[in-house]
């Protein structure tokens, strides 16, 4: 055997046990009623996360909403706030490990926000308390949010021990993210389901101001 038949032989071997060191992990999440829930945010976060850094995040401020309501944000990623209605908005967030303070501005400020703790920002307006978004800061690059049927797909993920996380903002603690032990064998698929305790709506309607003397 000439070595670059040995060669061609060692690399084919590392393929096939790289093969049988990952496998297909499906995560169903269903409420107490036994109802598929979709847009709910799973994330398997293993002994080594990496997350992806993402600076092309932005959150919009238009008709006193925040668009998009729900945001994922790998950790250490900055974030552009752009207000595009026609009066001032002061957006923060007093959420542990992300706080921050945007004071009132137009269109676009100078400022990104960059979020660094793994976990749930609330984010809101001091001058329209109605307003309400969430930012889902990511440790891990396995994430996955639901479809229609409630399940997300994992379909290669190397053995080992994860923590499972789950949020999703109609949970009744919503600035909690559930977490689980998962552990990963050699076995080639891994199928685990999830229940939830959820609300009928994320939030009240937008409430109409009255008597105010503010233009927005």
């Amino acid at each position: 055997m000439n070595v670059s038949t040995r060669i061609i032989l060692a690399l084919s071997n590392l393929a096939f046990s790289a093969n049988l060191l990952a496998g297909e992990v499906t995560i169903t999440v269903e409420d107490k009623k036994d109802r598929s829930v979709l847009d709910t945010i799973v994330e398997l976060v293993g002994a080594d996360p990496t997350p992806i850094k993402d600076d092309s995040v932005e959150i919009t401020q238009k008709d006193k909403e925040f668009s998009p309501e729900m945001s994922i944000i790998p950790s250490g990623s900055s974030v552009l706030f752009t207000n595009e209605d026609p009066f001032q908005h002061h957006v923060y967030s007093v959420s542990k490990g992300n706080q921050f303070d945007l004071p009132l501005y137009k269109g676009t400020p100078s400022t990104q926000i960059k979020f660094e703790s793994p976990g749930i920002a609330k984010l809101g307006c001091n001058i329209h308390d109605w307003m309400l978004a969430f930012a889902y800061v990511s440790q891990s690059k396995h994430l996955v949010t639901t479809g229609t049927d409630g399940k997300a797909y994992f379909p290669d993920i190397p053995q080992g021990e994860y923590e499972l996380r789950i949020w999703n903002p109609r949970l009744k603690n919503n600035k909690k993210v559930i977490s689980q032990s998962l552990s990963v064998s050699e076995a080639p698929s891994l199928e685990h389901s999830v229940v939830l305790s959820l609300r009928k709506k994320i939030r009240k309607p937008a409430r109409i101001e009255k008597n105010s003397s503010y233009e927005g």
